[in-house]
């Protein structure tokens, strides 16, 4: 179903950012093909997997070999399916709140956060967290401003963007949050989850 493809297509990204976290490969599209190749093995005697998912995912492939490089500009590491969490006060007692980021990548001086999706409309998404109804990357950014993932520096989030890996048409897509101020969004986010979290505890 479509969750198992997305936990494949999840899987392979994080494989390629873990195999290559500072250095690319020549041909970032064909060795992402590769890994996923390898993840995609099991289920190609599957007839919708052999006849629609991997060739959805060789197009994809093809628009990030392309993309990749650019994303990667001035990065020192990418890192994938990180692990974060922060404590919120709250009425009934600290509340944790924990996420785990599909991919940041580490520059010289802030963090970039990415989601990657492989079925929702980006424009639409990306609409919806500006709006703070879609808060998953602004509470990931507020984790981040508490130093709150695993192995990731105390930087300031520069970017929060989501990344399409449906290998429709177009196969990728990345939609950036065109925000004035992340940190003051992402502390709203924080804000609002407290006080849902209140409510709850009444």
């Amino acid at each position: 179903d479509a969750s198992l493809r997305g936990s494949i297509v999840h899987a392979a990204l994080g494989r390629f950012a873990d195999t290559y976290p500072e250095e690319l490969p020549t041909d970032c599209g064909a060795e992402l093909l590769r890994l996923a190749t390898e993840i995609f093995r099991e289920y190609r005697s599957h007839p919708r997997v052999a006849a629609f998912w991997m060739q959805r995912f060789e197009r994809f492939a093809a628009w990030f070999g392309e993309m990749e490089p650019n994303l990667r500009r001035g990065i020192v590491k990418s890192l994938s399916e990180v692990n974060g969490a922060m404590i919120l006060d709250a009425p009934a007692g600290p509340f944790k709140l924990t996420a785990r980021a599909d991919r940041v990548d580490v520059g010289e001086q802030a963090l970039m956060i990415t989601d990657y999706k492989t079925g929702a409309s980006l424009n639409t998404l990306a609409a919806q967290a500006k709006r703070g109804e879609a808060p998953q990357l602004a509470l990931e950014a507020a984790i981040a401003a508490a130093n709150g993932f695993a192995h990731v520096p105390e930087l300031p989030v520069q970017r929060l963007q989501y990344i399409s890996a449906s290998g429709g048409e177009p196969p990728g897509a990345v939609a950036e949050l065109k925000l004035d101020d992340i940190a003051a969004h992402a502390e709203q986010a924080r804000s609002d989850l407290q006080r849902l979290v209140a409510q709850f505890d009444d």
